[in-house]
């Protein structure tokens, strides 16, 4: 068997039909079957579902059904349909969703190419209503191959979406399927994809068609996760998995997500960061960010704010006669600007109301360098954010990580 479509499904209708037919226009040549596990529904989503049985038999479909008597969530219901199934690939496949007809052949002929034997292959897709989720939909379809290991701390779930997944049977049984312990409440498809970052040699692309029309309503699965579980999810692996590699770093913006993401870290983890970076003028003035303890009423981290133009001039010495440890940055912009600067808006002459400012820009030059954290959202900037980052010539994943 080549694929298997796998279906976890509860009180599916109306859309299950519409599921349905759309996967009764397939144009795969190979063998391939669906997998259908009802999570206990109380509604006609059985008799739906067997009723596409003969319909399927006469293209050489087979359709295979289970149901509960009592729901198991999301991750045991997918767990349960993988395995009824035997395909070499298997294609999830959300109830609620619609596989244009060239799905399967296409996300079949981009995972057989691939090397390794643990595939992980997604799609691009389009929100239905229209215009559902515009920036979310845009950020996804246009990652490419490498960003989809890199850009995982920036969505509310994987860089691929878990509604266009194709992966190996290999893959999936060398991870241990979902985790379905926790019936409610738990991002089941984030944790699975983090498993698989996590296990190395894994083959993660993407058939750059829209493949699959993901609808945005009200009853879906994903609206039962809170934020807050998914930001911790995203903390943890940051923790984990960057910060090992992060003996310094900075934050940039110095507004409510950096503030929440400086926060989230332990203890330990906060004497790694230097500072924050940001262009709001009213944050560079304020100059220092604190973070006030409100039971023990005391200020238990003081972290300078610095202007993001900063971090752009590179490493270079000025000779200090005296050290320097409480500097503002307050007058930054007017020293980077003023006339009497070279190309790396250092004055060449300054002069002495200016010798203190010049030692203090040296220290938050030593200081807000890479690496850092982008804790702002994309393609929120007026293309501001994008531009900067493309002019610094950094490589995401080394200097930078998008976490918003």
């Amino acid at each position: 068997m080549d694929v298997s479509v796998v279906i976890p499904v509860k009180n599916g209708m109306p859309y299950i039909e519409q599921c349905l037919e759309a996967l009764l226009e397939q144009d795969f040549t190979g063998n391939w079957e669906i997998c259908v596990y009802d999570d206990a529904s109380t509604d006609c989503t059985v008799t739906c579902v067997e009723g596409f049985i003969p319909r399927l038999r006469s293209r050489g479909v087979d359709l295979r059904l289970s149901h509960g008597l009592e729901s198991g969530g999301v991750g045991f219901a997918k767990n349960r349909a993988v395995e009824m199934s035997c395909g070499r690939f298997i294609c999830f496949c959300d109830a609620d969703d619609i596989s244009e007809p060239s799905r399967i052949q296409e996300q079949f002929a981009v995972a057989d190419s691939q090397e390794s034997p643990l595939v992980f292959v997604g799609s691009n897709f389009r929100r239905f209503p229209e215009n559902s989720t515009e920036r979310y939909s845009k950020w996804a379809n246009d990652l490419s191959n490498e960003q989809l290991t890199l850009q995982v701390y920036t969505s509310h779930g994987p860089t691929l979406i878990a509604p266009t997944w194709f992966i190996s049977r290999e893959l999936f049984t060398k991870l241990g399927g979902f985790k379905d312990d926790v019936r409610t409440g738990f991002a089941e498809d984030l944790e699975f994809f983090y498993r698989a970052l996590d296990l190395g040699h894994v083959s993660f692309c993407k058939a750059n068609k829209i493949l699959v029309k993901y609808r945005y309503h009200p009853g879906c699965s994903s609206f039962g996760v809170s934020e807050d579980t998914i930001w911790n999810m995203r903390i943890d692996r940051f923790r984990r998995c960057v910060l090992p590699r992060w003996p310094k770093f900075t934050i940039w913006n110095a507004g409510k997500q950096g503030k929440r993401f400086f926060k989230s870290l332990s203890e330990e983890d906060k004497r790694r960061v230097e500072c924050f970076c940001d262009v709001d003028e009213k944050k560079i003035k304020r100059g220092w960010f604190e973070d006030y303890d409100e039971a023990a009423r005391v200020v238990r981290w003081k972290l300078p704010i610095v202007h993001v133009n900063l971090l752009f001039y590179g490493e270079f010495r000025i000779p200090c006669e005296k050290s320097v440890t409480n500097a503002g940055a307050a007058d930054i912009d007017r020293i980077l600007s003023a006339p009497s600067c070279d190309d790396r808006g250092v004055s060449t002459t300054p002069s002495p109301e200016d010798s203190f400012r010049i030692k203090i820009t040296e220290i938050i030059l030593r200081a807000a360098r890479p690496p850092l954290v982008i804790c702002v959202k994309l393609d929120m900037t007026g293309g501001d954010l994008e531009r900067l980052v493309a002019e610094s010539e950094w490589t995401e994943g080394r200097d930078y990580i998008h976490f918003s």
